[in-house]
C-alpha cells in the first residue's frame, strides 16, 4: 500500500469517484486532489510529503497533462525517483498518448474512472 496518490483532474467528481476507489481498494493511505498541472506542482514543490504515485489527467485547463509532465522533469530528484505517474485517461489507445508514455517516465496509461481492477493492476 502506498502511503500517499496525487490525483490531478480537473473534474471534482472524477477526483472524487476515484479518491474512494483508491481507498476502498486500499491502493493509498491518503489521497490528496489538485485540479491542475500548476496546482499540483506549486504542492510537490511546496509540500514535504511527497507522493508515491501520481494520475494525471492530460486535458486540463490552466497547466495542462503535459504541461506538467515536462515541468516535473525539472524538480528535485527525489520526487521523480519517489512517484510514480499514471496518465488517466478514458481513450487508452490513443497513439499521443502511447508516444507520451515512451518518451517520459510514466508508468502507463489507465482508463478513467479508476476501478478496484486497475489498482489491483498497480499494486502487483
Amino acid at each position: 500500500m502506498f502511503n500517499l496518490a496525487l490525483l490531478i483532474d480537473n473534474h471534482d467528481e472524477d477526483n472524487d469517484q476515484n479518491k474512494k476507489v483508491i481507498l476502498k481498494s486500499k491502493l493509498a493511505k491518503k489521497v490528496i486532489a489538485r485540479n491542475n498541472g500548476k496546482d499540483a506542482i506549486n504542492y510537490l514543490t511546496t509540500n514535504p510529503d511527497i507522493p508515491d504515485i501520481i494520475f494525471l489527467d492530460i486535458n486540463m485547463p490552466i497547466v495542462d497533462g503535459c504541461v506538467f509532465i515536462h515541468e516535473f522533469e525539472s524538480l528535485p530528484e527525489i520526487i521523480k525517483d519517489l512517484s510514480k505517474i499514471y496518465i488517466l485517461s478514458s481513450t487508452k489507445n490513443d497513439m499521443y498518448l502511447q508516444k507520451l508514455v515512451e518518451g517520459n517516465e510514466i508508468e502507463g496509461v489507465v482508463s478513467k474512472p479508476l476501478t478496484p481492477e486497475i489498482c489491483e493492476g498497480i499494486k502487483q
